[in-house]
């Protein structure tokens, strides 16, 4: 019944500003009120993606057409953190009255490339890792009048993009570092109170012979060699990057594949090791492409190679990430290290390829939803706005996933850009702050009122995590749309393309509540699923597993190395920029009566 009220009164309440529609608004409250006070066991409050309300806060900070920033984070004294990528200065945020102060860091890095991913440690020291910086970015937030900003020296050339801890919660612990298109290994150093250092890098071999992509690639001829060959050979990462990590409080750091079929997990409890969860293939939910790297932009939109990036672990025990140009959200059971892909909505899909060749599409994006996924502060994830101009929104109860056009707030007119928007966010209370890539300014979530937890957040349990109720096989394969040109090849003929596979209906979610949506799931165990005969997909193979490297990497210590510390420069705050512009007026009888029946009610 509440959930009904809820919808009606979202449907009808933001169409008018009729007297009648605010005392439904109060008669909503209030119902909202009792229903928690009643069954405070049953009920849960979920916004979906059309609930939010967002504001631009802070000054200008875009260069042209620069992606600015790609890293945010919120250290204990309610400060955001915008972190440097292009831009020449970190931007601190007042997460309280929008003012901002700017760090400049040109004396560690004036490269365009210089950090992503960031991650805040017991020690109050924000790090970032370094992807052309020659260091891991420290910023010491103990004294929020004195910060102090520096770097770990590493060394030039890492292309990391990604960080996580195991932290000890005392101030100390060791950092992960794990790679993008650098070398095959896992970088790692240690931190304490007051002392960072790096330690021995951890080797991998990446399992080639088990990438379905790669597998089918190397079946598609190229003068004399094979496209997956080719592939390696001018682009020798593409199928081994990965994107973010995260902790997933089981003693496993799982890192997020981006060009990589599989998820990488590094156990800290057995000496760094390295493995993939090669029983979970990825599809990214896309076809195949039998297109050379670099035609038709392939190394920047292809599904298969741009799939994930980062990660957040919800209350379930389960990490989500949005894809990129992966057509699903991808899901790791932390308790069982079951991975599933869960399909977007066809609408969100419709978006993401808009603008590409019909004959590409099913192989080819054109937007991406998401550069980052954020927790919201009720437990829902959300995707960071970037090329496709919607907000997603995955329920960790349900796996619902529901969308917003955002086109009216997202803009050129507001942001001064056309894409690229937003990368990275975090979130403090009732609000969640984004790092802009090419927008102008940050960007400033709030919430429901009723979304703001009334008991601690609990601390994530690795046994509550829902099963996925689809199970394909391993064997799984989408076949492009397109053939070969040129050679012939031996290109499948049973397969079945995206565009035939159904779909469950999806309708916005401003207009509908939430639908179950089904999983794409790769099992150990082989069902009767999409699948082409031509391919042969490997099964039941141990996973590859890598302990530390014996040999020691030798990097200059960070301790005695000149840390220049930044003269910051405050800014005022700007007015903030709302989506709907707030008009006073004098209270009318029934406005004063909405008031009395609130302040009865509560």
């Amino acid at each position: 019944m509440l959930y009904g009220m809820r919808t009606y009164y979202y449907l009808y309440y933001r169409s008018s500003e009729s007297s009648i529609n605010i005392i439904m608004g109060a008669i909503y409250n209030a119902a909202v009120k009792i229903g928690k006070a009643c069954a405070p066991k049953w009920y849960k409050f979920t916004p979906r993606a059309a609930d939010l309300e967002y504001e631009f806060v802070g000054e200008d900070v875009s260069v042209g057409s620069n992606i600015q920033f790609r890293g945010s984070i919120i250290d204990d004294n309610g400060y955001h953190y915008s972190i440097p990528y292009a831009a020449t200065s970190i931007v601190r945020t007042d997460t309280s009255d929008g003012s901002q102060t700017k760090y400049s860091v040109t004396k560690l890095s004036t490269s365009m490339q210089k950090w992503v991913s960031v991650a805040y440690a017991s020690n109050k020291k924000i790090y970032a890792s370094p992807h052309a910086a020659p260091g891991i970015l420290r910023i010491d937030t103990k004294d929020p009048d004195n910060v102090v900003v520096d770097e770990v020296r590493y060394g030039y050339g890492l292309q990391c993009r990604g960080i996580a801890f195991k932290d000890n919660g005392d101030g100390t612990g060791r950092g992960y570092l794990t790679p993008y298109s650098g070398s095959p290994v896992v970088r790692r150093f240690n931190f304490t109170q007051d002392e960072d250092k790096p330690i021995p890098h951890v080797n991998y071999t990446y399992p080639y012979e088990l990438d379905p992509y790669y597998n089918y690639r190397d079946t598609v001829k190229y003068g004399s060699t094979t496209l997956a060959k080719d592939d390696r050979k001018y682009r020798p990462f593409i199928y081994r990057s990965f994107w973010g990590s995260v902790n997933g409080e089981n003693g496993l750091i799982y890192v997020i594949p981006y060009g990589s079929a599989f998820v990488m997990t590094i156990d800290t409890n057995n000496g760094d090791a390295v493995e993939f969860l090669t029983d979970y293939p990825l599809s990214a939910n896309a076809a195949f492409s039998d297109s050379r790297w670099s035609a038709n932009s392939l190394t920047y939109i292809s599904p298969q190679w741009g799939k994930y990036r980062g990660g957040v672990l919800a209350s379930n025990g389960c990490i989500y990430s949005f894809g990129t140009h992966a057509r699903a959200v991808l899901k790791i059971n932390t308790a069982n290290n079951h991975v599933t892909e869960i399909p977007y909505p066809q609408e969100v899909i419709n978006k993401m390829v808009e603008g590409q060749k019909p004959a590409l599409s099913a192989s080819l994006g054109k937007r991406s939803t998401s550069f980052f996924s954020f927790e919201g502060p009720e437990g829902n994830i959300y995707n960071t706005i970037w090329s496709a101009d919607m907000q997603l929104c995955i329920d960790p109860q349900t796996d619902n996933i529901t969308f917003n056009p955002l086109n009216d707030i997202i803009n050129k007119e507001t942001t001064g850009a056309t894409s690229g928007w937003y990368t990275s966010a975090s979130t403090i209370g009732n609000n969640t702050f984004m790092a802009p890539g090419r927008a102008n300014q940050v960007l400033k979530i709030t919430y429901p009122e009723a979304t703001i937890p009334t008991t601690p957040t609990p601390t994530p349990s690795t046994s509550t995590c829902i099963a996925p109720s689809v199970t394909p096989s391993t064997s799984m394969h989408i076949c492009p749309s397109t053939t070969p040109t040129s050679t012939p090849t031996n290109t499948p003929t049973s397969c079945v393309q995206p565009s035939q596979t159904p779909f469950p209906t999806y309708t916005s979610c401003a207009t509908c509540t939430p639908t179950s949506t089904p999983s794409i799931s790769q099992s150990a165990t082989p069902t009767p699923s999409i699948s082409c005969s031509t391919t042969p997909t490997p099964s039941s193979t141990p996973s590859p597993s890598q302990s530390a490297s014996a040999t020691p990497y030798t990097t200059p210590s960070a301790s005695g190395y000149p840390s220049p510390t930044p003269t910051p420069s405050v800014t005022p705050s700007l007015s903030a920029v709302p989506t709907k512009p707030i008009k006073k007026k004098r209270k009318s009888f029934i406005e004063k009566l909405i008031e009395w029946l609130k302040d009865l009610f509560s």
